[in-house]
């Protein structure tokens, strides 16, 4: 007759212990050895990026996600990705990542439209696949408001200096302007 047996550990390190039958010849023993270890398991860290306001068209500061195998095992790593308006600029990760060890990608921020945006860095392991959410605010670099918009000076005779209206010149961007 065949007994299975099968090893479940509950804290990583070894372990040991034994499997015992009697029968009328006496007790019979097989020793039985394992070794608890921690499978993979993937961290990020920060686990959010969250970039500042910045211009539309143009490309923020990069920003840094690590990427962590905190397991017992090694780890195979699909390149990491980014949704919405956000890229990655480099990666330290390659194909593989060791237990214990860390690799680090950079994002940037590139928005193209005024507002909050949103999008998620995403990296499929071994593990699973980890995300962490993104964010920042496009604003426009120099923006222009003339107020009033339109101004009408009625009838005038030729050579007649019209009366004085005052036009309100206001820069609603976050970049400095000049005016010719």
């Amino acid at each position: 007759c065949k007994v299975g047996v099968v090893f479940t550990p509950i804290a990583p390190g070894p372990a040991s212990g034994r499997f015992s039958i009697s029968d009328d010849q006496g007790t019979q023993v097989a020793t039985l050895d394992g070794d608890g270890i921690v499978g993979a398991k993937v961290l990020l860290n920060p686990s959010f990026l969250n970039f500042a306001s910045i211009v539309t068209g143009s490309i923020s500061t990069p920003q840094s996600i690590t990427v962590s195998n905190t397991g017992g095992v090694p780890i195979s790593l699909l390149t990491p990705s980014v949704s919405g308006p956000f890229r990655v600029t480099t990666s330290q990760c390659g194909s593989a990542l060791a237990a214990g060890a860390g690799c680090s990608v950079g994002v940037v921020f590139a928005p193209i439209a005024k507002g909050t945006a949103s999008g998620t860095f995403s990296i499929s392991n071994d593990a699973g696949t980890q995300t962490a959410p993104l964010s920042g605010t496009g604003v426009v670099g120099t923006s222009i408001l003339l107020v009033p918009s339109s101004m009408n000076f009625g009838n005038v005779f030729l050579g007649v200096i019209s009366a004085v209206q005052y036009l309100t010149i206001s820069n609603l961007g976050v970049s400095s302007i000049a005016l010719r």
